[in-house]
């Protein structure tokens, strides 16, 4: 599954915080990037919502975490005051794999810029090369 970028860092965000998909815990301060990029993964599967939005699980999560600064955009502002998550096995299984050291290093550099211009002009320098390389 391709994710953008804004919630792929989200998601390796919550993976590094939780250890597995039975744990949870709360979530405080959310950007409005932060809090868009939540729901598309909650729509997605890959985010389990405990408890609600806006409630505290206090049997459950001891203590939270302020994601205040994380994918703060320019208008600043809070969109959601506490949000308390679950990674689900989808979602564990692929913040795994974006943080595998291939998808961090040239995999996912290659797969943001499959359609950039660059392909094109190199592609046609190749071709060129190896037209004058096999003519006579």
């Amino acid at each position: 599954m391709w994710l953008l970028k804004d919630e792929r860092e989200t998601l390796l965000k919550y993976y590094n915080t939780l250890q597995n998909t039975q744990e949870c815990m709360k979530f405080i301060a959310l950007s409005e990037r932060t809090y868009n990029s939540t729901r598309n993964l909650i729509n997605r599967g890959l985010l389990e919502v405990v408890g609600g939005i806006d409630q505290t699980v206090a049997s459950i999560v001891g203590d939270s975490i302020n994601l205040n600064n994380f994918l703060a955009s320019s208008q600043g502002g809070i969109a959601c005051g506490e949000i308390t998550l679950r990674l689900t096995l989808d979602g564990y299984d692929l913040a795994s794999k974006y943080n595998s050291w291939w998808y961090k290093t040239g995999g996912m550099w290659f797969v943001e810029h499959r359609g950039h211009w660059f392909w094109i002009v190199a592609g046609y320098i190749v071709s060129f090369l190896l037209g004058r390389l096999t003519s006579p």
